[in-house]
């Protein structure tokens, strides 16, 4: 009897932490997720990344930060993404922050959009993409708890310093681009041939000269 009475204790205490263990991964695969991509770009490049909040229930409202190396990457644009509406937000370039507040007024369950973030890739390196949820809360003002997947930006560079256009030759087109970039202030390490940290009409002409001997060199 005292047996059989140790064996029950032992079905209870495994079917009990059988159905804990179940319950577990239950919440587990419920969870909502707030996350943003990993990318690889080239220097000039614009990219759109979204930030994506996964498996929430009655979304309504939400402000996310994103924190980045504002000496690799600019953020240029803020959009909708196609069920959650941006009311505000705020970009720092210079400290590399952005800050984003969007909603839904009548609730969306699911995988969504929260918002559309442009990055210009201002020179080669990389960024991480840090992600701080600030508020996330269903249409009746409850927390929304969330895991975070923070993202990243690699920029690469090219094998010819001046080739802006990545066609792997120097041409007149890269001498434009640069004679462009340099009239508007920008800057691209690519774009930067004698490395002095500004890109000027000196570099287009870097180019035009770099051109000039590969052709003499061809005629002799």
């Amino acid at each position: 009897m005292r047996k059989k009475l140790v064996i029950n204790i032992k079905i209870r205490t495994f079917s009990i932490g059988l159905l804990i263990l179940l319950l577990s991964g239950v919440a587990c695969a419920g969870a909502t997720t707030v996350s943003i991509a990993d990318a690889t770009v080239k220097p000039g490049d614009v990219i759109t990344l979204p930030i994506m909040i996964g498996n929430i229930t009655d979304y309504g409202t939400g402000t996310i930060e994103i924190d980045y190396n504002s000496s690799v990457v600019h953020v240029t644009d803020v959009t909708n993404g196609p069920r959650s509406l941006v009311a505000a937000h705020n970009v720092d370039n210079t400290i590399g922050l952005v800050e984003i507040s969007a909603s839904n007024q009548y609730g969306v369950s699911g995988d969504i959009i929260f918002a559309n973030v442009t990055f210009k890739a201002i020179r080669a390196g990389s960024t991480p993409l840090n992600l701080t949820v600030t508020l996330l809360g269903d249409i009746s003002y409850n927390e929304i708890p969330a895991t975070v997947s923070n993202g990243s930006i690699e920029i690469a560079l090219g094998s010819i310093p001046g080739d802006v256009n990545d066609d792997r030759e120097l041409t007149t087109a890269d001498a434009a681009i640069v004679l462009e970039m340099a009239t508007r202030g920008e800057y691209s390490q690519m774009a930067d041939v004698n490395g002095d940290h500004t890109v000027t009409s000196l570099d287009a002409l870097m180019i035009l000269q770099a051109l000039t001997r590969e052709e003499d060199s061809n005629k002799s």
